[in-house]
């Protein structure tokens, strides 16, 4: 059974929606994000850089999932002691900043969100016990590689009977054929690419092709031209391979608040 529905983006737009700094959730910015927010396929992998919203995205969708599907999910994190620095300081925040989660949460644990008659349980993976007992029909794992992996193919377990049986992961990379690259490999591996409007060739960015390290600046890697933010944050999405797995590649090129000179 698929889960197929784009109200998620009426739901933040309308009601709204802050992130945990209180900032506005908008796709000026990321617009890169506008397509994950509206994808449900049932394998998704993100192999992703920090600090671009994917862990906001991931919260929202969890929640936005538990109230209009009605399943249950588990959120997992690296540890016990990250899930207890990570809901306070992301997820909590999130809840905080806005009237409409505040309104639906019933159990507001940190380990443990209750909306209606469903749950979102915040785990770690460091303890052989964690994926005992709770069942679930969305798996998101975030972090993956820092994760330990025997228990987060222990987790499969916990959606076996569920009628959805959904794993979405994500993660800054590693080392090859480790964590998010395994599923990476097995996926459609889905690129952002941007078109210069100069000479309006289409193109992936990528750290050297479209880095001027003397000027400091993001570049076209046909005529060279500076690329403004609208240009780099203004993409489409498309699949480089035939995978089946929905994959998605991040990077902190396609933010359009980093500047070149951040990253050299």
């Amino acid at each position: 059974m698929r889960l197929s529905d784009i109200s998620i983006i009426s739901w933040i737009l309308d009601n709204g929606f802050v992130n945990e700094k209180g900032e506005p959730i908008s796709f000026k910015e990321h617009f890169f994000l506008y397509d994950i927010y509206r994808d449900w396929s049932p394998q998704q992998v993100y192999k992703k850089a920090a600090q671009i919203g994917m862990t906001v995205t991931m919260t929202l969708k969890a929640f936005y999932a538990a109230k209009n599907y009605r399943v249950n999910l588990i959120y997992t994190l690296p540890s016990d002691d990250d899930v207890f620095e990570f809901v306070p300081t992301k997820v909590n925040k999130i809840i905080e900043a806005n009237p409409v989660l505040r309104e639906i949460i019933q159990t507001d644990k940190t380990e443990l969100k209750q909306i209606g008659d469903r749950f979102i349980h915040f785990k770690g993976t460091r303890s052989k016990t964690a994926p005992i007992m709770t069942t679930a029909d969305i798996l998101i794992h975030d972090e993956v590689d820092r994760s330990e992996q025997t228990i987060i193919e222990q987790y499969q377990s916990r959606i076996s009977r569920s009628k959805f049986k959904y794993t979405w992961s994500l993660s800054n990379p590693s080392t090859s054929g480790n964590g998010v690259d395994v599923d990476w490999a097995l996926s459609d591996k889905k690129e952002f690419f941007i078109t210069c409007f100069g000479c309006k060739v289409e193109q992936i960015l990528k750290w050297e092709s479209n880095i001027d390290f003397k000027n400091r600046a993001f570049i076209c890697s046909s005529c060279g031209r500076e690329l403004t933010g609208i240009e780099r944050s203004n993409g489409v999405w498309k699949a480089t391979a035939g995978g089946k797995i929905s994959g998605y590649h991040i990077s902190q090129l396609m933010a359009p608040w980093i500047k070149a000179g951040e990253l050299i």
